[in-house]
């Protein structure tokens, strides 16, 4: 590989599977999030590992997922837990309640009476 002056050799040596993802989004904005889920929604949830997500199984079952998500993933996580229906309950952040609420009022929407 060819280096000129201009090149500045980039240091990748604290990067791991593990990690790789936090890095990445230093650079975002980054929001706190918490969802609550039934017992249904631990089960769907479960088999999906997120960066910088984790989830707390209670003995009944049910779960609350708690972590870090970026400012501008909020509409993939709306689109995300609306496939959830009743199943999730998001607490936190408000930014990602309200989204879901429009989205939610969009659907209504279009199951108007005329």
């Amino acid at each position: 590989m060819e280096h000129d002056e201009n090149t500045k050799p980039v240091d990748l040596s604290g990067i791991r599977l593990k990690n790789r993802f936090s890095l990445m989004n230093r650079k975002r904005e980054m929001m706190e999030m918490v969802v609550e889920l039934t017992q249904d929604g631990t089960e769907k949830f479960q088999p999906v590992q997120w960066p910088d997500l984790s989830l707390e199984k209670r003995e009944d079952g049910s779960g609350l997922i708690t972590g870090r998500i970026a400012k501008d993933d909020l509409p993939f996580f709306a689109d995300y837990f609306l496939k959830y229906g009743e199943h999730a309950l998001v607490k936190k952040p408000l930014a990602l309640k309200k989204l879901l609420k429009e989205r939610l009022a969009k659907t209504l929407e279009q199951y108007r009476p005329l």
